[in-house]
């Protein structure tokens, strides 16, 4: 296979990713870490402290305990430290999942003013973009809400990275985007960084999300474990940057 026999080069990382040491992946849902963020997770863990902090415990789509401890569990199927992982239900300061529920700038903040008085700072940000890869609010809520936060307390120069979302086609065309990420070149100097996974990665991956989620895996969730450009590919985006500014459209938002 094109990327099994030929081991992807290490993503080139802009210097203001290389300078960072400890990074905080910021999701809505438990699932969101593998389903979209698994190739950047798995190679950023070998380099960086990695925590993850998702701000619901996924209630519209399940059991929440079982969601929290699932998270856990392919967390460390992907090379995190299970103590490094937190999820907040709506019990302790979690926000409410579902597809019609836009979370507010302010009960972002609150949440990880929460967080990071109960885990300490970190010094630098991952998370969704505008788009939310696939366009639910939840995502499309957390950038907005994380920028807002860290303006009010005084760190708006943090960095933050974001997933780059892709149109449908490309979402499902593993085969081509693991031909194109090797061809393709991209300008780590205009904020933009590539993870490309190996066969044994991206077989790791789909364990992750199988086994790891396995509550999760509704017939639908299959094609985009077999076929998904998301478990082979990840492209951050520095907020900020040329290739941030080039590639993403705000959202109209009233609280800006």
């Amino acid at each position: 296979m094109l990327f099994r026999f030929n081991t992807p080069p290490p993503p080139t990382l802009p210097s203001t990713l290389q300078k960072t040491k400890s990074l905080t992946l910021l999701i809505a849902h438990p699932d969101d870490e593998t389903m979209f963020f698994s190739p950047a997770l798995q190679s950023l863990s070998k380099t960086h402290t990695v925590r993850i902090w998702c701000l619901s415990s996924g209630g519209a789509g399940g059991v929440p305990t079982v969601r929290r401890a699932e998270l856990k569990s392919a967390a460390t199927m992907l090379g995190l430290d299970a103590k490094n992982v937190r999820t907040l239900g709506e019990d302790d300061g979690g926000l409410e999942d579902g597809m019609g529920i836009v979370w507010s700038q302010e009960e972002v903040g609150t949440a990880l003013d929460r967080l990071e008085r109960e885990e300490g700072k970190g010094d630098g940000w991952i998370t969704f973009d505008y788009g939310g890869i696939s366009g639910h609010v939840n995502h499309c809520s957390l950038l907005e809400g994380l920028q807002s936060y860290l303006k009010v307390v005084g760190r708006d120069d943090e960095p933050i990275w974001v997933l780059e979302s892709v149109g449908m086609p490309r979402k499902y065309s593993f085969w081509l985007e693991a031909l194109w990420a090797k061809i393709v070149p991209y300008s780590p100097a205009k904020g933009k960084t590539r993870f490309v996974n190996t066969w044994e990665q991206w077989r790791q991956a789909q364990d992750a999300m199988v086994n790891g989620h396995e509550s999760q895996m509704r017939w639908f969730r299959y094609g985009w474990v077999g076929i998904g450009r998301y478990l082979l590919v990840n492209e951050l985006l520095e907020v900020g940057s040329p290739a941030f500014e080039a590639s993403q459209t705000p959202r109209v938002s009233k609280e800006l």
